[in-house]
């Protein structure tokens, strides 16, 4: 649909925000083969200040690629992310939990 490349998953997670409203915690993992930096990227995403809050010392619980990762902070839900094969691993709630706090409006700025 869109090209997106997330160069580096931590600052993209922290600068992300959330939602109004939405709290919640759940834990993923980034695996970059072309991005050292983004390999075994552990976000912990709670609400603080209305950013997700990066930790590298958690274990992974829902992994994404870094297709996956660039659709999520585009606000595609973790359900269709599983549909197309961009995420393994975690639980319902993580899923449900993630899918809240990156949810989004899809827009396009071109026109055709």
């Amino acid at each position: 649909m869109w090209m997106l490349r997330v160069v580096d998953a931590k600052a993209a997670v922290e600068g992300r925000g959330f939602p109004a409203g939405v709290h919640v915690s759940a834990r993923m993992t980034v695996l970059d083969g072309v991005l050292p930096a983004n390999v075994a990227l552990a976000a912990h995403c709670g609400r603080r200040d209305g950013h997700p809050r990066p930790d590298r010392g958690r274990s992974a619980a829902l992994t994404l690629g870094p297709r996956g990762l660039a659709a999520l902070l585009r606000g595609t839900a973790v359900s269709t992310l599983r549909l197309a094969g961009l995420t393994t691993g975690g639980t319902t709630n993580d899923d449900a939990a993630l899918s809240a706090a990156f949810t989004g409006k899809a827009f396009m700025l071109d026109d055709f």
